[in-house]
């Protein structure tokens, strides 16, 4: 999930897609990420989109480890 948050702000309707996870997870994902202080959330209109909070202490510390974590190639589903 940080990996996506890394390149662009999500939905979590589209983090639901590229992870291959339900709506409930994502969101108790995103949440605890949120009170943690690692992600943003913007609104609008009806849509919040979620980013990495660049004013995290460590954000840049985050950054790195997340371009050494290994994962597989995710494609978005046609």
């Amino acid at each position: 999930m940080l990996r996506l948050l890394l390149d662009d702000e999500r939905t979590v309707n589209e983090m639901m897609v590229l992870l291959n996870l339900g709506k409930k997870s994502v969101t108790l994902d995103i949440n605890r990420l949120k009170r943690a202080g690692l992600v943003n959330v913007k609104r609008r209109g009806q849509v919040n989109f979620y980013y990495l909070n660049p004013d995290f202490k460590y954000i840049e510390f985050i950054k790195c480890l997340i371009d050494y974590i290994p994962c597989k190639e995710i494609k978005l589903r046609s």
